[in-house]
């Protein structure tokens, strides 16, 4: 009889509020709070079975061992055998995304994120959410076992708004739903500027963060812009959220270049779009806003009634972007 396989969908979120540099690297402890908004259709698909070797699929190639990226997953499925106190067995895995990987657009939260879901179900032998809740794996650990893999992953494991809040030590950390999908229906356009992938990467990145002299007088003022986006969120006010996204942007982006050797992901095009999107904003009153993630690429966001312009002044441009809206978070099914 084939083994059953087990299917996880988990979906990239995008930060309003940065998680850049951590109190502990090791135990993954952010060095502040962060918000976001998880996307619908920017998602990773992975399906995991028990196989008599085991073997990494990744967009439809076979990895070998010796894989960066087959390398990490495996250190995280040890990491999970450990939780469980399973013995480690054979797997099959495959993944992939439905966007770029590796420029910015946050699959390392995705891909942990569906990676936790779907080895925790396979090992458990569990076929759905409620089974996971029968055995005791709550929605909350497996954010914090994937969160593990890629700090960000934990924000991935619930819909709509979510909250990850370093608390006062590692231990305590936790990440947390704030308001559902359905609470604000924003969109997500997705400016693809470069799909190259980044020659440093956010892990490497946030290993920096402590060096920038601003990094310390950007602590001491994210409690008062995370209560300013608390409540526009709250209240649905994206003339109060969009200056916090752009400043919040611009502000990690400043720390990653105030470090020596500075670190650049932003593009001549990156800048020539920011001024654009301003432009159109203040000029024409199209009411879209931008944040940056950790490449090149600007998440365009605005209220499904400002889409249709946005769109049509992007293809004018000749631009290249990807459609999202806020998302209802992760999935897990079965196959034979």
């Amino acid at each position: 009889m084939a083994a059953t396989v087990y299917l996880a969908e988990a979906p990239s979120n995008i930060a309003f509020l940065k998680y850049w540099g951590k109190a502990d690297a090791a135990a993954q402890w952010p060095a502040n709070d962060s918000l976001s908004m998880t996307l619908r259709n920017a998602r990773t698909e992975t399906s995991v079975q028990r196989s008599a070797q085991s073997e990494f699929y990744f967009n439809g190639h076979k990895l070998s061992s010796q894989d960066p990226f087959a390398q990490k997953a495996m250190r995280h499925l040890a990491f999970l055998f450990d939780m469980l106190e399973e013995t480690p067995i054979h797997l099959r895995i495959e993944t992939k995304n439905t966007f770029p990987d590796s420029c910015g657009i946050a699959s390392s939260a995705s891909g942990m994120a569906a990676l936790t879901l779907a080895t925790v179900a396979c090992l458990l032998e569990a076929p759905s959410w409620d089974s996971l809740t029968e055995q005791g794996i709550s929605r909350a650990q497996l954010a914090s076992w994937a969160r593990k893999g890629s700090g960000s992953a934990c924000r991935s494991f619930w819909g709509g708004f979510v909250a990850w809040e370093a608390a006062a030590g590692p231990a305590s950390q936790r990440a947390y739903p704030l308001f559902p999908a359905e609470h604000w229906r924003l969109c997500d356009i997705l400016l693809l500027i470069s799909i190259a992938p980044k020659i440093i990467s956010s892990s490497q990145g946030h290993l920096t963060a402590w060096d920038s002299p601003l990094f310390l007088p950007r602590l001491s003022g994210l409690p008062t812009r995370k209560r300013a986006m608390l409540e526009a969120l709250a209240t649905q006010d994206l003339s109060q959220l969009g200056p916090l996204l752009e400043q919040e942007a611009l502000e990690m982006h400043s720390i990653m270049l105030s470090v020596e050797p500075p670190i650049c992901y932003l593009t001549a095009d990156t800048s020539a779009w920011i001024v654009q999107v301003r432009r159109w904003r203040q000029e024409e009153g199209l009411e879209v806003y931008f944040t940056i993630d950790a490449g090149p690429n600007l998440h365009l966001i605005c209220e499904p009634a400002a889409k249709p312009a946005l769109l049509s002044r992007l293809a004018q441009a000749n631009a290249q972007w990807l459609e999202d809206e806020v998302g209802t978070g992760p999935t897990l099914c079965t196959r034979r």
